[in-house]
């Protein structure tokens, strides 16, 4: 703890002494009023590297209690002082000390807190040194720290198994929306067993159209002979009706390719190529449209 700070000669400040009582020390003011030199020159005292540093700056502090040096004899109350001349030099209790040697035996209990250097000031710390003030103030407060710890060790167990909980539900929610999901498509879809081959046929059907029906427009010439064959027959007193019988069986079949030709004509093409789309895709999810079907029903249950 610093008792007082004295220095002179430092930018706008030509002489400073401040006491200080026990307890939390703030300094405020409006920006450029020198806090940030104040500051500096207190850092100075105790080795760090400043921007400024004052003439002559004296720092009386308490010592430590675990402070101890081989080198130099401490006395209860402490005081460092730096001259500046040529270069800065330090001392502690009139002995010259160097820069490196006082920050290195003070650096335990100085902590500075800037933008790029929050090191000593990290949550763990902090709390670390709250909690050795209060058991140095309040013997009961241990007890108490144990049981916090304890409770909160299985609020921590707790929490993460409630965590847990919350992630598996999260997984089955989405397991359950995924499986409606599916289900819904295959409703949509009403694929029927069998129907694959039944697309395929048709799509091949589709794709030969015109070639049949250029065909059968250059077989219907079989028909404009036939008269002449049954007047053949009638000449050579030969029975014409398994001619006639077959001519008949021709007419009816290429009757059938007009009717099927006319009837893809008429169908929307691109509604039978998504629909086996459709089909083809669940029976590449489930295996088959029986699969398919099975696993909706199970689902549905």
């Amino acid at each position: 703890m610093i008792n007082r700070l004295y220095f002179h000669d430092l930018l706008t400040f030509e002489k400073v002494e401040l006491e200080f009582n026990k307890g939390l020390v703030v300094f405020t003011g409006p920006s450029g009023a020198g806090k940030s030199v104040l500051m500096s020159t207190i850092l100075a005292s105790f080795g760090y590297t400043t921007q400024g540093a004052a003439s002559l700056c004296e720092v009386t502090l308490t010592k430590p209690d675990s402070l101890e040096n081989e080198i130099f004899e401490l006395e209860d109350e402490i005081t460092i002082k730096t001259l500046k001349k040529d270069k800065l030099r330090y001392f502690i209790e009139g002995q010259n000390i160097s820069k490196k040697v006082l920050h290195d035996m003070f650096k335990p209990y100085v902590k500075y807190l800037s933008v790029r250097d929050k090191s000593g000031f990290e949550s763990e710390t902090l709390i670390r040194m709250i909690d050795h003030t209060l058991f140095a103030n309040n013997q009961a407060y241990k007890k108490l720290q144990d049981t916090y710890q304890k409770r909160y060790l299985i609020y921590k167990e707790k929490t993460k198994e409630l965590n847990k909980i919350k992630e598996d539900e999260a997984k089955l929610a989405e397991l359950i929306e995924f499986a409606n999901y599916e289900v819904d498509k295959i409703t949509k879809i009403n694929p029927q067993v069998g129907e694959t081959d039944e697309l395929m046929q048709i799509k091949q059907q589709l794709s030969r159209v015109d070639k049949i029906k250029e065909t059968l427009s250059s077989a219907m010439d079989i028909f404009g002979a036939e008269d002449a064959v049954k007047e053949l027959y009638r000449l050579l007193d030969k029975d014409a009706s398994l001619f006639a019988d077959t001519m008949n069986q021709v007419r009816a079949d290429f009757e059938a390719v007009e009717n099927l030709a006319q009837e893809l004509e008429e169908m929307e093409i691109e509604k039978i190529l998504d629909r086996l789309s459709d089909i083809t895709a669940l029976e590449g999810r489930y295996g088959s449209i029986e699969e398919a079907l099975i696993y909706k029903e199970k689902k549905e249950k």
